[in-house]
């Protein structure tokens, strides 16, 4: 998967595939438990005293192997942020500047800055990543940043000619 290819793939979650094998222990922890209780039923002698963690290895187990899954969803998502900053590079180094315009041909690289900036406002980025984005200029607060370029443009306006505004050639 390629930066420039990447409005081309879908990232979908599949859950219920994924979970299944937690549904195929819970269903044999019932089994066991069934076993257990049938047993105990034909002979009172029946020993259980064996089974008595029996719920907590298999909550365990089915926590574990959830955590797998979604740790291997994060390394995906991960690799997904990769992609996207490597096309802001791209962007940045193409244009010389990380303002994103909001068209449809950047309608995922703008989106991907915008969730970066509320990332960093709920402190749910690493500080890697605000390294890495602020190694390429990236625009954390947008308004200001285009504030500040218009009143650079004033400024520099005025130092070339001596006045704030054009003259208005219209009137006569």
């Amino acid at each position: 998967m390629e930066a420039g290819n990447l409005g081309k793939y879908l990232l979908v979650f599949d859950f219920v595939d994924n979970f299944s094998s937690v549904n195929d222990g819970i269903g044999l922890l019932k089994e066991i438990k069934d076993a257990i209780t049938k047993e105990k039923e034909s002979d009172p002698d029946f020993d259980d005293s064996g089974f008595e963690d029996i719920d907590t290895f298999f909550v365990v187990e089915n926590v574990l192997e959830i955590k797998e899954m979604f740790a291997e969803i994060e390394g995906r998502l991960r690799d997904n942020w990769d992609v996207m900053f490597q096309e802001y590079c791209k962007f940045y180094e193409e244009n010389g500047h990380g303002d994103i315009p909001k068209t449809e041909e950047y309608r995922k690289l703008n989106n991907w800055c915008a969730q970066n900036r509320i990332n960093r406002i709920q402190n749910s980025i690493s500080e890697e990543r605000i390294f890495l984005l602020n190694d390429k200029k990236f625009i954390w607060n947008v308004n200001k940043h285009r504030l500040m370029e218009k009143a650079n443009k004033v400024m520099d306006f005025y130092k070339i000619n001596n006045r704030w505004v054009k003259p208005d050639r219209d009137k006569k």
